[in-house]
């Protein structure tokens, strides 16, 4: 079985201060859990999700989610509206969506071109792949010692995600842990403890996003993300080529 590692992209600069050792830990954590994976793994800090901005995402992803060549803002409406129901035609997706009919139609053209969405006579649905396009999500959120305030934007995440956690000194976390709403299993704590060791202290219950457009938010910006990284490393290999004289080796090779 091949596994996967992931490295944690850092997408804001990270605080000074307590919580990034905290942080610090949590990413070498994240960074084994994807060594471990059957599935490509994504990982990254400080990804704007809506208004919540949380520490950490993971999330799993099939290899569907690159025939995506471009992100447009309409994409997760369309597609976050067709999870929730079984099909639909363009014009019903505007009309529920507030979306322009013009913006939709053009959408849903490109997306069925990825092959995110089949036809199914005048309407559309998404394809079986991205019915569950990431696999698995999960966010993290840090704190030293307020763990009300942790939980509170836990729950906010579980808007998006299939579980939500809460990570804190293993002093905290014991307190947290005996929060009613960890206790029906609505958010996981992790504890932190000596030498930065993390401590699965409450597994949550995995259950359904239910802000599906956010879900298709946090996907589109997976991909992104990947495309931007891709060609990055494109670039770099021929500008070294060229600065070392290895385009006409290239050709030859062709």
């Amino acid at each position: 079985m091949k596994h996967h590692g992931v490295t944690v992209a850092q997408l804001m600069p990270r605080r000074p201060g307590p919580e990034s050792e905290l942080m610090s830990s949590l990413v070498q954590w994240v960074e084994r859990l994807g060594d471990r994976s059957a599935q490509p793994v994504w990982a990254a800090e400080s990804l704007r999700i809506g208004a919540g901005i949380p520490d950490i995402i993971v999330a799993t992803y099939r290899p569907e989610l690159g025939e995506i060549k471009d992100s447009y803002r309409s994409y997760p409406n369309v597609l976050g509206y067709l999870r929730h129901v079984s099909m639909a035609q363009p014009a019903t997706i505007a009309a529920r969506t507030g979306m322009a009919l013009p913006r939709v139609e053009e959408s849903v053209t490109a997306l069925l071109d990825a092959k995110a969405l089949h036809c199914k006579g005048r309407s559309v649905a998404l394809t079986p792949a991205w019915r569950d396009v990431l696999p698995k999500t999960f966010a993290i959120e840090a704190k030293v010692s307020n763990w009300r305030t942790a939980l509170r934007q836990a729950c906010r995440n579980r808007l998006f995600v299939h579980e939500s956690y809460v990570a804190l000194p293993t002093s905290v976390a014991s307190r947290a842990s005996r929060d009613p709403v960890v206790m029906e299993g609505a958010i996981g704590v992790l504890a932190i403890g000596e030498g930065g060791k993390v401590k699965m202290v409450q597994r949550p219950k995995r259950r359904n996003p239910v802000a599906w457009g956010y879900y298709y938010r946090l996907a589109l910006a997976i991909n992104d993300h990947q495309r931007r990284a891709r060609d990055e490393s494109t670039d770099s290999v021929c500008s070294g080529d060229i600065a070392g004289g290895g385009d006409m080796d290239v050709q030859a090779r062709q």
